[in-house]
């Protein structure tokens, strides 16, 4: 009984994670991230920030396939970075060749977790990229006593 009841919080918690309008996770990007629109409360969330390696916001200056792989290398030029919090200028992550990604010059927020090789959510859209700013400004002071795990 204990096993069947930890297995229905878990589903309950894994379906309001995923929550948000352009805000993606992989498995889901190919049908939201192309639009733009919405935001995601995840990225506000004390727990996503502290089980974050990566959380930044820039324009995408590259896509380039990665020989082999089935995955496209993104190139992000930052402007703002929350996690870490002073990044570096220019970051490179990896995305599913068949997920729906934001195209070159367009300004995007991506949110990758510690241990992942691509991101789970990003946002695109300046109005949505406003109010997960918004958000995880808000929820960084908490995410700080956390610990991820």
């Amino acid at each position: 009984m204990a096993v069947f009841a930890a297995m229905v919080i878990g589903i309950g918690w894994l379906l309001g994670q995923g929550a948000g309008g352009a805000s993606t996770s992989s498995a889901d990007s190919a049908a939201k991230a192309a639009d733009g629109a919405g935001g995601s409360a995840a990225f506000g969330a004390p727990g996503y920030l502290a089980c974050s390696r990566l959380l930044v916001e820039g324009e995408i200056t590259g896509i380039e396939p990665v020989p082999g792989s089935g995955r496209d290398r993104v190139t992000l030029d930052v402007t703002r970075s929350y996690k870490p919090a002073a990044g570096r200028a220019r970051v490179t992550f990896l995305v599913d060749r068949d997920a729906a990604v934001p195209r070159r010059g367009e300004h995007v927020l991506v949110g990758i977790r510690q241990g992942a090789a691509t991101p789970d959510r990003w946002t695109t859209g300046e109005r949505a990229i406003a109010q997960d700013r918004r958000r995880i400004l808000a929820a960084l002071p908490a995410s700080r006593d956390l610990t991820c795990g």
